[in-house]
């Protein structure tokens, strides 16, 4: 049973026709291996990733709007972590705000949404890619 639409990206990072629906094990898959370069990108650094967890949070169970931080607060609250520990995907300049004043560790800009001239230029976020699959080292590490 297919439950999660394709995301941008993700569909050619893991393979698969595109535009093809996601199945759990999809995100799964990519979710591992975007783990994986994160620990990569930290040896010896004493790293705590949750995968899996329920921890799905909409505009319908928050009172207030982006960029208000309370959405990423209620997430990082829901997984069991502080936000300082947490990786947010973002493609509006208003999620991304939102991460900030939430206190995220890392916030990866998609553009998605955006040009990526405009998320560089007007935004503070860590890392920008195209899509999923422009994040650096993906295709590397789905293929251990």
């Amino acid at each position: 049973m297919t439950l999660i639409k394709s995301i941008s990206g993700i569909r050619g990072t893991i393979g698969g026709p595109v535009g093809e629906n996601l199945t759990p094990i999809d995100v799964v898959k990519f979710t591992t291996a975007y783990v994986r370069l994160i620990a990569e990108r930290n040896p010896g650094k004493k790293l705590v990733i949750v995968i899996g967890r329920d921890a799905r949070i909409s505009g319908d169970t928050v009172t207030r709007c982006k960029p208000d931080p309370e959405i990423y607060l209620t997430a990082a609250a829901a997984l069991g972590m502080a936000p300082a520990d947490c990786v947010v995907f973002e493609d509006a300049k208003a999620g991304i705000e939102s991460a900030r004043r939430a206190g995220v560790g890392r916030v990866v800009a998609l553009a998605t949404t955006l040009p990526r001239e405009v998320l560089e230029r007007e935004t503070d976020a860590d890392v920008i890619g195209e899509t999923f699959a422009d994040l650096p080292g993906l295709d590397r590490l789905l293929a251990d």
